[in-house]
């Protein structure tokens, strides 16, 4: 059999085509741009930071104890006409608080101011009587009985002086009493009676707290706080505590400065 050259040449061409293709490849592949990789990303949370006051609300129970306290009375009975002071009320020593109906004991004063001038008057006429008797038994005109009589009716006369002088200064008393003062400086803490109490009601009527805080007692407790925590928020309360206190204080000694 008997080929055609071009048969041939046709034939070569199709055993080399496939070593072409794989030599274009290789160049096409060894041409291509390398490309780094990308970095993979990493994400970050971010927070601003501040400080701000807490919304939690905490209460507290406390008794607040003054050094002193005195229970005020009226000393003698009667009828409250006037009432000056109320609950909270600072007051200055003897600052008068309420008074009494004085009409009845200014009447008793006035009778013991008559029976002293009575009492004074017996006593000049006993004395006299004494001293008169006194020198007629120096002369032998009197016996000495009746010399002692009289003698004995001018010393009852001396002791009604002496009595109508005490009766008259309790009668002063009573009248004084009529005013219910302050014993010391202080707040007026409690007001247990009513401005217009029956006829023999005495009292007490108010309560005064003077003098230095004696004692402040709270209970603090917090949810969630350590004992720590609690200690230092005690300790910023009784702070708080002290300065009010110098406060009030300081208020006080102004107010007693204008009254005086």
């Amino acid at each position: 059999m008997t080929l055609h050259p071009s048969a041939k040449l046709s034939g070569r061409r199709s055993a080399m085509m496939p070593f072409i293709l794989a030599f274009l490849l290789i160049g096409l592949g060894g041409c291509k741009e390398e490309r780094p990789a990308a970095e993979e990303s990493t994400p970050v949370r971010a927070q601003l930071i501040a400080i701000e006051a807490s919304a939690e609300a905490r209460a507290y129970t406390g008794v607040v104890h003054a050094r002193y306290e005195t229970d005020l009375g009226f000393r003698v009975a009667g009828k409250i006409v006037e009432r000056l002071v109320n609950i909270g009320d600072p007051v200055m020593k003897d600052q008068v608080l309420a008074r009494l109906d004085p009409t009845d004991y200014r009447l008793a004063l006035e009778s013991s101011e008559a029976e002293l001038v009575a009492a004074r008057s017996s006593l000049a006429q006993a004395a006299a009587e004494q001293q008169r008797f006194e020198k007629l038994l120096t002369d032998r005109w009197v016996s000495p009985a009746a010399y002692d009589q009289k003698k004995a009716a001018a010393d009852e006369a001396r002791g009604r002086v002496e009595r109508a002088e005490r009766a008259l200064s309790v009668a002063r008393n009573q009248v004084a009493y009529t005013e219910l003062r302050a014993n010391e400086a202080g707040v007026i803490t409690a007001l247990p009676v009513k401005k217009d109490l029956p006829e023999g009601v005495i009292g007490p009527v108010f309560n005064d707290e003077y003098g230095d805080v004696f004692s402040a007692v709270y209970m603090i407790s917090g949810d969630g706080l350590s004992l720590a925590e609690l200690k230092d928020y005690a300790e910023t309360v009784r702070q708080r505590l002290r300065i009010q206190y110098l406060r009030a204080s300081m208020q006080q000694s102004r107010d007693a400065d204008q009254l005086n």
